[in-house]
């Protein structure tokens, strides 16, 4: 049988397979905005040249990775997505707190084809935003559009902020993507010896109708 979960907010839950998980409204479920997320583990990635000169690949941090002659590649990989809905009516929902989070600044429950759509984006807790340190941006994809050609749209952050007119109907996923270098300086410095390049994503899912 599949486990049936009751929420605080008046909704199931029902855990199936493979990951899947299905959510039912109740007549106890409360009006406003649901945010369902996911967060991956974190997932370790190296590539090196053991002593022999041989080139081999793990997925483990360094420090559990034993011959290593020549590092060509050391990656933690930490990823959260989003998705939407609304209940009678939409409510501005509250972040979550990720590393790297993504937060709609409109009603992602009645976007139409030619409405602009408005995001913003935080990193650590703080506007993510193009600057000295490089040029920040947010890209949106849909099978609607691009489609396998691999389309996609694409907006400057700025001041922790970014919009899409949206082009066509469908199911989208709008990204944003992160690169730190791991030193012993900065808010990584937990991770040195276990990798040199920490890649975070964050993902928001939403439809636009006709």
């Amino acid at each position: 049988m599949e486990d049936v979960i009751k929420t605080s907010g008046g909704m199931t839950a029902q855990c199936g397979d493979m990951g899947i998980r299905k959510l039912g409204l109740t007549d106890k479920t409360k009006p406003g905005t649901y945010q369902v997320a996911v967060t991956s583990k974190d997932n370790y990635f190296t590539m090196y040249l053991d002593k022999k000169g041989k080139q081999k690949m793990v997925t483990k941090p360094l420090d559990q990775v034993k011959g290593i002659g020549k590092i060509l590649i050391s990656i933690k990989y930490k990823s959260f997505a989003k998705a939407f809905f609304a209940v009678n009516n939409w409510t501005d929902p509250k972040p979550l707190g990720f590393a790297l989070e993504i937060m709609p600044m409109t009603d992602l429950s009645n976007v139409h084809v030619g409405d602009v759509v408005p995001f913003q984006t935080t990193f650590m807790g703080k506007p993510f935003s193009c600057g000295p340190d490089g040029i920040e941006y947010i890209t949106a994809t849909s099978n609607s559009f691009g489609g396998p050609d691999g389309f996609f749209l694409s907006a400057y952050i700025m001041n922790g902020k970014a919009q899409f007119r949206m082009p066509a109907a469908g199911q989208w996923v709008a990204n944003v993507y992160v690169r730190q270098d791991v030193n012993p300086e900065n808010h990584l410095k937990e991770l040195v010896g276990k990798c040199t390049t920490v890649y975070y994503a964050g993902t928001i899912s939403f439809n636009v109708k006709p």
